[in-house]
């Protein structure tokens, strides 16, 4: 499987098989991949935030993703996803949309100044526990 790196607003970056399809939604600055023949999705937003040239502490970056994550749901961990000098936090939980059932992991990448924010959504939760590997695969660079 050969895996293309995508740039990522803030410098952030990750990477998916070369196969998979990438949108980027302006409206939203949102990031959409995701493979064909599946109803898997990645979704990601990147945020940037200071006041008077300062950037946020963590603390402030954690309330942010915090606010986003819903109330059901249950703490991941995945050991494998380090970034020098962030933090991280991952939830799943299970929906009903349209009728359907529906595994989401949000992740959330955060340190000073920066919020990185994953979602994976499918209707199959072993593809949607698997697909938390391509995690491992976000980075940070310079913006």
């Amino acid at each position: 499987m050969n895996l293309k790196t995508y740039q990522l607003p803030l410098g952030w970056q990750i990477s998916f098989p070369e196969e998979w399809t990438h949108e980027h939604q302006e409206d939203d600055a949102q990031n959409i991949f995701y493979p064909d023949g599946s109803d898997l999705t990645f979704r990601i937003s990147a945020f940037h935030a200071e006041k008077e040239g300062v950037p946020a502490a963590p603390s402030i970056m954690y309330m942010v993703l915090s606010r986003s994550l819903p109330e059901k749901s249950e703490p991941v961990s995945l050991p494998e996803l380090k970034i020098a000098g962030c933090k991280t936090h991952i939830v799943r939980t299970s929906e009903t949309e349209n009728g359907r059932q529906v595994t989401r992991i949000i992740a959330g990448v955060y340190c000073e100044g920066e919020l990185l924010i994953v979602n994976i959504f499918g209707t199959n939760p072993q593809e949607v526990t698997e697909a938390m590997a391509y995690l491992t695969f976000v980075s940070r660079g310079k913006a």
